[in-house]
This record gives structure tokens, sequence and C-alpha cells, in this order.
């Protein structure tokens, strides 16, 4: 504001003391000028506004902004699910993470290519961290793709962010074969009963086999064929139908 018909002197002034002027004159009480700030440096500028009038009697005022043209850059936290695999498990909560600048908005988006999740709006924490928990079972197996952008408090936009990983929902499939041949076990058999089946190639498994009382349990891994062929002493169970 001002005396109507005067004119106001201004300079901008970034903090490696680079100056900016410029004037405008009082109308109805208010003054305005647009100015092209670009050569300024981000950070803290003072605007000092002055005004004689017809008597020489000056007033001066200024007022400090914050001119911040740098876009933010934003991170996110890999591998997801700590391998980069999202199992059957982990699909209902999935932590999703990542850092930016502080106070800024983070949109998360997720997809299959074919369905997508979000966006999700996460707001990045006084640390720059954010944080969201997504359920992905409305997600396809395969390949998934989680894409943040972040907006800060001034308005900038960074860049899309974006991190591929896999969705591996699907049980896998395991037989037991018929033990020994006929589902019995005698007196020779019981210190050396191989159990055998199939499952998905180079797959870990457990196998426990129990009477009721006493469990034996064993672990084994699938060949590349997706066979197991994993040997028993069940001397010290008692004869009684067995449970694998």
């Amino acid at each position: 504001t001002g005396e109507n018909g005067l004119t106001v002197t201004f300079e901008i002034q970034d903090e490696s003391l680079t100056i900016l002027s410029g004037n405008s004159s009082v109308s109805g009480g208010l003054w305005t000028s647009t100015i092209d700030v670009s050569s300024l440096d981000d950070g803290v500028l003072t605007i000092t506004a002055t005004e004689q009038d017809l008597f020489n009697n000056t007033a001066t005022t200024t007022h400090t902004i914050t001119l911040d043209t740098t876009p933010p850059i934003s991170t996110i936290d890999t591998p997801i699910s700590e391998d980069n695999i999202v199992n059957f498990e982990e699909q209902s909560d999935v932590l999703f993470s990542g850092t930016g600048e502080i106070g800024s908005t983070i949109n998360v988006t997720i997809t299959d290519s074919t369905n997508t999740i979000g966006p999700i709006s996460v707001i990045v924490d006084n640390n720059g961290e954010w944080e969201t928990t997504q359920n992905l079972t409305l997600l396809n197996d395969g390949t998934a793709t989680i894409s943040v952008i972040e907006s800060d408090i001034s308005g900038n936009i960074g860049a899309p962010v974006t991190h591929d990983f896999e969705i591996e929902t699907t049980l896998p499939i395991i037989t037991i074969n018929t033990i020994n041949g006929d589902d019995r076990i005698n007196e020779n058999e019981e210190i050396n009963t191989p159990i055998t089946g199939s499952s998905e190639p180079n797959l870990p498994i457990i196998i426990s086999i129990t009477d009721g009382v006493e469990t034996l349990i064993t672990n084994g891994t699938t060949d590349s064929s997706g066979l197991f062929n994993i040997p028993f002493d069940v001397s010290s169970l008692d004869d009684t139908t067995l449970t694998i």
C-alpha cells in the first residue's frame, strides 16, 4: 500500500546480495509490480520498498519471502518386501517407503499394467521419510511397478521415480508318492524309509512324520525337475497310522 499519486521504489535482494529493482505508482492506495526473479538464487529474498512524498518524507518497509525453484528429489527404498518378491502371505500388507523433502506430498501409484492402486498421497515427515502400507491382492502375479511423484510445499514437482518388483502369490503344489509302494513300513524298511514326491523345481521343503505323540522333521530341497527323495528313520515311532 502507499499514498495515492506517489511512486514506490523497491529492491529485491537474495542471500548472494544480487539485487533487482523497480518502481510502481500508487493508485487507489495500492501499488503492484511484476518482476522476473529467475536470476536470483533460491533461498530467502528480502524486499525493500521505499516511498517519498512531496514534502520529502520517506517511508521504508521490508518483507522476506522464500524463493524455491528446485524440484524435489524422492527415493524408493528397495528391495520391496526384503527380496523384491511379494508372496502370498505378504500381499495384503506390503510396506513401501522412501525419502523426500520435508513437508512434501508423495503420490504413490502401484500397477501391474492392468490394474492400478492409487494414487495414494503421503506426507514426508520431519525426518525426510515417507511410507505407506498397501493391500496388493487386486494386482496380478508378475512384474509390478511402484511410481512416486513428489510435490514440495512451494509447488515444485519432481521427476517420477519408479521401481519394479515381482508378485508371486500362487501357492506351490506338493505331492507325496505312495510310501514303499504300499503305504506300509515294515521292520526292514523303518530305518531307511524314503519319502518321495514332487513340487516346483529347486524349492526348499519341510517334511514331518508323526505318530500322534512324536514328530520327526527333516528339511530338503526339490531338484531341478521338482522331485524330492528324503530318507527317514522312523524306528522311534509307534506302530500305528503315521501322518506325513
